[in-house]
């Protein structure tokens, strides 16, 4: 296959690629655009082919992006993560990966460049629920545990500041009431990946409990695996259960110990009174438990029973 006919079959794959595809001599000079890079930039063929690929990464930082395009020159690093300036003045959110090699006989710099556009707008989206969502929510890194990031929700209900709680792990910032809690939860995201719904008691900064159900999922991008931990505060659904089994069992209790008083012998009373009150004492936790009589036409009150 001769150099031609080589250049023809890379530039009929440049044009089918989604990705932007640069030319550039060593100079920094542009030779050649593909189609994604004509549509995507806005140039004409001819007006790509007048500017030095500097005009299209210097815009945020002209003296670091000369820096890797020098670097990449020498072989030095491949990446430039820079976006690119389309003709309108907008910048476009891009990764570019860039070598060296020949083109019409000539050193010439091939540059692809990922357009993240979309990946940018999903991540915008994914903050943005992130940060208002009535949920407790916290990114964690999957590999060093660290805390990467909370949402408002986890200041508010939990009283941390997020400066108080970066880069540490949830055991350091003390959430779980003791280390079974602890491993419990990093056994679960261990063995399955993920958790669903399920039921922990964490504290706050006050020291308060606060009943939570967590699910949560990894999350893999380019740089990190992370975890997405998410927490619906049940606290106050949690006490409602908790007083309305209280009522139940309290009034069962109180239909039981009225049930042994129905033709009860009379040499057992003072037996089943004191039985009654241990019942009830050991209901309410209390040390102890007391009968008092008083007698009205005297005034005087006496412990018949304890």
């Amino acid at each position: 296959m001769g150099e031609m006919e080589q250049n023809q079959n890379f530039k009929e794959f440049f044009e089918s690629i989604d990705d932007i595809v640069i030319v550039s001599d060593d100079s920094g000079k542009i030779l050649y655009g593909n189609r994604s890079a004509l549509l995507k930039l806005g140039y004409s063929f001819e007006e790509l082919t007048n500017l030095n690929v500097m005009n299209l990464h210097a815009a945020e930082n002209p003296q670091a992006a000369m820096s890797i395009f020098k670097d990449i020159l020498q072989g030095d690093r491949q990446i430039c993560p820079f976006s690119m300036l389309r003709k309108d003045g907008v910048l476009l959110p891009a990764e570019s990966h860039a070598w060296g090699g020949m083109w019409d006989q000539k050193k010439c710099l091939f540059c692809v460049t990922k357009d993240l556009s979309i990946q940018e707008a999903a991540l915008s989206k994914f903050h943005k629920i992130f940060d208002h969502n009535p949920a407790i929510m916290v990114l964690t890194s999957l590999e060093s545990k660290k805390i990467l990031d909370v949402n408002h929700a986890f200041v508010q209900t939990l009283g941390y500041s997020k400066e108080e709680v970066l880069g540490l792990t949830i055991p350091e910032v003390g959430l779980f009431l003791n280390d079974y809690w602890e491993e419990e939860f990093s056994a679960n995201i261990r063995e399955n990946g993920r958790m669903h719904d399920i039921q922990y008691q964490i504290r706050n900064k006050k020291g308060e409990l606060v009943y939570g159900l967590f699910s949560g999922e990894i999350i893999e991008n380019q740089n990190e695996k992370t975890f997405l931990t998410v927490v619906i505060d049940i606290t106050e659904t949690k006490k409602t259960e908790n007083e309305l089994n209280y009522q139940i069992q309290m009034q069962e209790l109180i239909m039981k110990i009225a049930s042994t008083y129905i033709n009860i012998p009379l040499e057992e009373i003072s037996l089943t009174i004191r039985a009654s009150l241990e019942e009830m004492g050991k209901f309410v936790r209390a040390d102890r438990a007391y009968v008092f009589e008083y007698d009205w036409e005297h005034n005087v009150c006496s412990n018949s029973y304890e």
